[in-house]
């Protein structure tokens, strides 16, 4: 059976919320399988923000990063990542084995590598100033919108990156979407995979908010984007 065949096999049997395949795996990961027809053979790795002065680790409580209107980056992301590994036509409709790897930073990251996942995405939003009221009341598009952040001059990472932008960059309200490398960033030098640090939209303005929490509406597009990369119909 052809992928595209595939694909649509499932599909008659995906509703919003139900995994196909859904295990626990180590250090907190949540492990979606696809179904044999379904598989491609690619594992995406997607890595929940924790946010905290040691990274939570060894044993720290990651910090809430907030936003307007009650927005909670570590919770966000938490949800939105679930939803593109498995709601609707997201990952594990398009054969991906996907991983939502909900531990510190350096345990996505040696979970990510133990697993052999091909495509890693840190799942983030972003910040510009402190929330304040003035700040959330905001409507310059151009200020805000998505930023791929890759190491510098990793063709790979800016490919995948590029599709993020083309995909997800083009549903986000911010118009002011970006290529962004960064050297300093471990889950864009430590992990085997290839990666794009997703910055999704700025939680500092309150239509970026509002966006972001609809993540099963758009979430999808992150599939759309990993395809892209790896040239999937």
């Amino acid at each position: 059976m052809s992928l595209f065949a595939g694909r649509v096999a499932v599909a008659a049997g995906v509703v919003a919320g139900a995994a196909i395949g859904k295990q626990a795996g180590a250090g907190a990961d949540v492990i979606y399988h696809p179904t044999s027809t379904a598989a491609n053979g690619k594992t995406v790795y997607l890595s929940v923000a924790c946010h905290d002065t040691n990274d939570g680790y060894p044993g720290g409580a990651c910090i809430p990063n907030s936003g307007c209107g009650g927005h909670n980056e570590n919770n966000w992301s938490k949800a939105a990542a679930t939803s593109f590994a498995d709601y609707g036509y997201g990952l594990v409709w398009a054969g991906y084995k996907t991983i939502v790897g909900t531990g510190t930073r350096d345990q996505n990251i040696a979970n990510s590598n133990a697993n052999g996942a091909g495509t890693h995405i840190p799942v983030h939003s972003n910040a510009d100033v402190a929330v304040t009221g003035a700040s959330c009341a905001r409507t310059g598009t151009g200020d805000f919108g998505t930023w791929a952040m890759h190491y510098p001059n990793d063709s790979n990472q800016i490919a995948l990156s590029y599709h993020m932008l083309a995909r997800v960059g083009t549903s986000s309200l911010g118009t002011g979407d970006q290529l962004v490398p960064r050297s300093q960033l471990p889950e864009l030098f430590s992990v085997d995979g290839v990666a794009s640090y997703l910055e999704a939209d700025f939680h500092t303005w309150n239509a970026g908010s509002k966006w972001l929490a609809d993540y099963n509406t758009w979430g999808w597009r992150v599939r759309w984007a990993v395809d892209g990369f790896w040239d999937f119909p």
